[in-house]
């Protein structure tokens, strides 16, 4: 039987020694609930690498939970999110920079931050780099007060994943027996660890455009998972009498049709790339965005907010964590959820991230600037 601990093994995919917790000078600010590493007359920050960030990450379960929170603060109201600032450099670099700041009120205080992050799509191919790094900085917002600077790259996948996981529990039907993840890559995989996390015994079915990158993907999680997974030739045969889809592709031209939605079908088109066909809103029954205003502007929703259809989403999906939209009502509704993504998801991982790396002693202690 497949335990959490195995499940998040692949997640952290290395060994983890935790050090003893040595002596910071830590002041406690009870009035903002943080943590600040603090001298007289020093300005401080810690810096966590990616493998301090892996080590001090939640679990995809807490991850999840996180998500549902934040999703649940954003439709009371408990959040800032200005709309995503991208900038594109010239043309020849195939690439762009995103920057994604947010406030957000939890459970375990308040925090503002951004998320820096570039995203060049030959950078695999060409020269052996990631496509996507990112970083993210945090501060304390009663005092602006900077409080950390960590890797973002291993938290975008990892909230990502956990906001697929969250908003399904909402929106899919209540017995998920096939779930068909298009797109095999490492964002793929993640999402699968979260998934299959709450529907442990459903199929999977598998496919992506480079056939050798799903092989990976089967060799790597079927050992992790409960189920079976499947490799199928195309994106229709993965879709074809799933409960949940699951697009995590960087489709440069739209190939989900409407035709393949069917009755009691979720789909969930995570990214930012045109994934979905315009019809696929004609035979949707909802559609559910984490940001709608972020998504009239970027992908699988950009074409429905231009299109000549009532351009309204049913909803976000915060009012439905929030109890006041019902998500799934009917066995047979068609629904359709785009979480592309909100910097106040980054920002409340780091939050965890931060807080869990002082009590373990992980990190580096960075002096900015002096005071005095």
């Amino acid at each position: 039987m497949r335990s959490a601990q195995k499940a998040k093994a692949w997640i952290y995919s290395r060994s983890v020694t935790w050090p003893i917790v040595p002596t910071l000078h830590a002041l406690d600010i009870m009035s903002s609930n943080q943590y600040y590493l603090f001298e007289m007359g020093v300005v401080e920050i810690l810096l966590l690498s990616q493998e301090d960030v892996i080590a001090c990450s939640p679990s995809v379960n807490e991850a999840r939970e996180i998500m549902e929170d934040v999703f649940k603060s954003h439709a009371e109201g408990r959040v800032v999110v200005p709309t995503k600032l991208i900038m594109n450099p010239p043309p020849e670099f195939k690439g762009r920079f995103v920057a994604m700041p947010a406030y957000i009120e939890t459970d375990i205080g308040s925090i503002g931050g951004i998320k820096w992050l570039s995203s060049y799509s030959e950078n695999m191919a060409k020269l052996n780099l990631p496509n996507i790094v990112a970083f993210i900085a945090i501060n304390d917002p009663k005092t602006g007060f900077p409080l950390a600077i960590m890797d973002g790259t291993y938290i975008t996948g990892l909230r990502t994943a956990a906001a697929v996981a969250g908003g399904a529990r909402y929106l899919a039907s209540r017995n998920v027996g096939k779930i068909a993840i298009i797109g095999n890559s490492v964002q793929g995989k993640t999402i699968l660890t979260a998934i299959a996390e709450v529907y442990p015994n459903a199929r999977v079915a598998a496919y992506d455009t480079v056939e050798a990158v799903t092989d990976a993907f089967v060799s790597e999680m079927e050992p992790s998972i409960d189920s079976e997974i499947e490799k199928v030739g195309s994106s229709y045969e993965a879709v074809k009498g799933s409960d949940i889809v699951i697009t995590a592709t960087r489709a440069k031209e739209p190939f989900f049709s409407g035709e393949w939605l069917e009755p009691g079908m979720l789909v969930i088109s995570i990214g930012s790339m045109p994934e979905l066909m315009p019809d696929v809103f004609e035979h949707a029954d909802k559609i559910v965005a984490d940001d709608w205003e972020g998504c009239k502007h970027l992908g699988s929703l950009k074409p429905f907010a231009e299109s000549n259809l009532n351009s309204e989403v049913y909803a976000e999906i915060g009012e439905i964590v929030a109890g006041r939209k019902p998500g799934r009502e009917f066995l047979e509704e068609k629904i359709v959820y785009v979480p592309m993504g909100m910097g106040s998801e980054d920002v409340a991982v780091a939050h965890h991230v931060y807080r869990n790396a002082l009590n373990r002693g992980r990190g580096e202690k960075f002096t900015l600037c002096r005071t005095g």
